[in-house]
């Protein structure tokens, strides 16, 4: 192993599912597929990979989104007050 990246963690962040106002194509499709893929990378962290981290975003679920859409102008992207939010939940983890 590198010793530059000896020490290092790897950090995955939740993926959003697309909410009830995004028009997308087999939404209810691909928001399975969403909580599947964060379900497996919930699930990831071994003794093996000591140095991985999976961040959940909490309050950014399906239904959070569904209820609260003044965070994503087209239910898919976050907007201004979302990507506010969603830096607080991050900062919150990094000043941990």
């Amino acid at each position: 192993m590198d010793l530059k990246t000896k020490n290092s963690s790897i950090y995955f962040i939740e993926i959003f599912p697309i909410d009830k106002s995004g028009f997308f194509y087999k939404k209810d499709d691909v928001n399975l597929k969403v909580n599947n893929l964060n379900n497996f990378l919930k699930s990831f962290k071994t003794s093996k990979f000591n140095n991985y981290e999976f961040l959940t975003l909490k309050g950014f679920s399906y239904e959070f989104l569904n209820e609260n859409s003044q965070y994503s102008d087209d239910g898919i992207h976050l907007n201004k007050k979302g990507n506010e939010l969603f830096s607080s939940i991050l900062e919150s983890y990094i000043n941990e």
